[in-house]
């Protein structure tokens, strides 16, 4: 629903599964998991269908109010203050276009492309 919408890249931030009170409710959807999840949804027209790896790192000023020490962009992304953080192509986009912009130093460029992103290269 929210790619019909216009958010390309929707991301998980937490989710926490649901426990039903109702003992009857219970019993007639046994085996079913319910979860409640939230979603950072960010509409930017240049992000990609996935993260691609372009070299590119982010690094956490510290100035998001209540969040001086971290900030949780999503579950994938935890951003400590003063460290430089390896991040996929979209992720580097919407911190630099987003409201956290200015909470954000993105070093490196789209200039090159080494492929789909992941965290497991060194």
């Amino acid at each position: 629903m929210a790619q019909r919408a216009g958010f390309t890249d929707p991301r998980i931030v937490h989710r926490t599964p649901l426990r039903l009170e109702e003992p009857d409710l219970q019993s007639r959807l046994r085996g079913t998991v319910f979860w409640a999840v939230t979603f950072r949804l960010c509409k930017i027209r240049e992000l990609e269908d996935g993260e691609e790896d372009y070299g590119q790192a982010a690094l956490y000023l510290g100035t998001i109010a209540g969040c001086a020490h971290h900030f949780r962009l999503d579950a994938e992304n935890l951003f400590e203050s003063g460290r430089a953080e390896r991040v996929g192509g979209n992720t580097a986009r919407i911190l630099e276009v987003s409201r956290f912009a200015p909470h954000f130093r993105i070093l490196g460029n789209r200039s090159r492309h080494f492929g789909p992103f992941s965290r497991m290269r060194g």
